[in-house]
């Protein structure tokens, strides 16, 4: 029997964690080491199977097209209310969409991911083809045959040869393949129907460059004000709402509302608005959406009410917490000190998976 969670200051909820952990390396493991040859007694064989689950796939991703000449263009010409809103001025004729931080950001994220589903298509036609016996099945194309057979996304699909990262890990085919088409939605609805008033951070391949184009817009708005980027720092502000129909304007300030993000070794008050403690069983407590903006580091240290206890908690893409998975710092009230809250290894999360 091993030791509580809360001799180390975690929550008992930590041995679901341990639990879920221990449980999924070991069905992992069963499942390596399964037979991969053909099915017998007149069923559909492996490669059949895999060869139609490519041709779905194909068919749920035909839509998703960029061709770079034509995103760009429609990048270098925003829709004038999108610009009147961003520069603060009527007169915005002839402004190239290119001198305005966000819509850089938006075409660094359309060349990412287009790159990405080029990638997947390749792929999955290739391995039909392969199938069919029409090309040779390359040690490539045997990898994802094995790992679509598996239900997992294909490691190339996100890890490149040299081992750097290039998309995003999700632990099976269908959540990976689902997160692909819903980050396509996202971006061309931007791209075509001007800025969303809520974004899903969690569909961007850099949410750290997203933050930051977003504090060089309002640095830019307090131009008169002598605001340098440097001394500008990011402020959390968080709203009752958690749908996002419900948001029918952007941000007064130049910030950003951002909504999926979730609490991980801790609950939310909606109430006080503030952290509290984990219900029983619960891993993750989803948080309504927040309001993210731009201040000056003399402001933030003034704000917030005074006698108010703040814990100043990171914000991670995905569970496993590394430099490289780093978002921001979001300053959040709570109940308790904040070193109650770092004993606990709080942090809040883009995603859960």
């Amino acid at each position: 029997m091993g030791d509580s969670p809360e001799i180390y200051g975690l929550h008992p909820n930590a041995d679901l964690t341990y639990g879920q952990t221990a449980a999924k390396r070991m069905l992992d493991t069963i499942q390596d080491t399964q037979p991969r040859g053909s099915a017998g007694g007149g069923g559909k064989t492996r490669e059949e199977i895999v060869k139609e689950k490519c041709q779905e796939l194909v068919e749920r991703m035909s839509h998703c097209h960029y061709k770079e000449n034509i995103f760009r263009d429609k990048i270098k010409n925003r829709p004038t209310a999108e610009t009147q809103y961003v520069l603060q001025r009527k007169d915005v004729k002839g402004v190239d969409g290119f001198t305005i931080p966000l819509n850089v950001f938006l075409y660094q994220e359309i060349v990412r991911l287009s790159d990405t589903i080029n990638r997947v298509r390749k792929t999955l036609e290739s391995l039909v083809s392969a199938i069919d016996g029409v090309v040779i099945m390359t040690p490539q194309l045997q990898l994802a045959l094995d790992s679509i057979s598996a239900g997992r996304p294909p490691k190339f699909w996100f890890i490149d040869a040299s081992g750097a990262q290039i998309a995003w890990e999700r632990p099976t085919l269908p959540l990976w393949f689902q997160e692909m088409l819903d980050r396509e939605a996202q971006l061309t609805s931007w791209l075509n129907n001007g800025r969303p008033n809520v974004y899903w951070m969690t569909g961007f391949f850099n949410p750290q460059g997203f933050l930051t184009a977003m504090k060089q817009e309002v640095t830019r708005r307090h131009k008169a004000d002598r605001w340098a980027l440097d001394d500008v720092t990011t402020k959390a502000i968080f709203k009752d709402e958690y749908d996002q129909r419900r948001i029918r304007n952007p941000p007064d300030d130049g910030g950003v509302y951002i909504r999926g993000l979730f609490l991980d070794g801790c609950s939310w008050d909606p109430k006080a608005k503030m952290i509290c403690e984990s219900k029983p069983k619960e891993l993750y407590t989803p948080l309504p959406i927040v309001h993210v903006t731009a201040v000056t580091k003399a402001q933030s240290q003034k704000s917030g009410k005074k006698g108010q206890k703040i814990y100043s908690m990171p914000v991670y893409t995905v569970p496993k917490r590394t430099d490289l998975n780093y978002v921001f710092m979001m300053d959040i009230p709570s109940k308790k000190p904040a070193d109650h809250w770092t004993l606990r290894g709080v942090a809040a999360l883009c995603s859960k998976n």
